[in-house]
């Protein structure tokens, strides 16, 4: 009876420490870098004649044209960072 139990405590033992290695594992979840250019928002809506127009996101400094309705690219902007170009 002495022997089955300690063999059941070793066995046991066993069981959460291979339950904690393989739970230390690399986690899946993180997501990969993106480095291309996201539009979080913009604005204002509607926007007014001869008025700025903002576009807010991640990596905009990589644009090179914003194509607007009615297939009217702009390529020249009057300011533009990693965060916001306003045209």
């Amino acid at each position: 009876m002495f022997k089955n139990s300690i063999n059941l405590k070793y066995s046991f033992f066993i069981l959460v420490f291979a339950m904690f290695v393989f739970a230390c594992g690399k986690d899946d979840d993180e997501e990969p870098v993106s480095t291309a250019p996201v539009v979080n928002s913009f604005g204002p809506s509607p926007a007014l004649r001869g008025g700025d127009l903002r576009f807010i996101g991640v990596n905009l400094d990589k644009v090179t044209a914003i194509v607007l309705p009615n297939n009217l690219e702009i390529t020249s902007f009057k300011s533009k960072s990693s965060e916001q170009v306003v045209i």
